[in-house]
């Protein structure tokens, strides 16, 4: 018995597979790029800045929050 959608043999890491997956459905990615999954949201900018688009047909956004938001606020309670 033949497959209908027989889909592409490929070998990947989990990372990479999660970002796939998110370039194709989501809409858009906020990433924040100092943890463990930076590799995930560099994977997702790298297919969107190719011109990527989701199975809507639409381009998605990515956005990084600045890194010192948290510490700022932090300072801002303790006075």
């Amino acid at each position: 018995m033949k497959a209908k959608y027989p889909g592409i043999p490929a070998v990947i890491h989990g990372n990479g597979a999660i970002a796939e997956v998110m370039g194709h459905v989501c809409g858009g990615v906020i990433g924040y790029p100092i943890t463990p999954s930076t590799e995930i949201s560099e994977i997702y900018e790298a297919f969107r800045a190719t011109g990527g688009c989701n199975v809507w047909g639409h381009h998605p956004f990515f956005s990084s929050p600045k890194a010192n938001i948290p510490r700022r606020a932090a300072r801002s309670a303790r006075r």
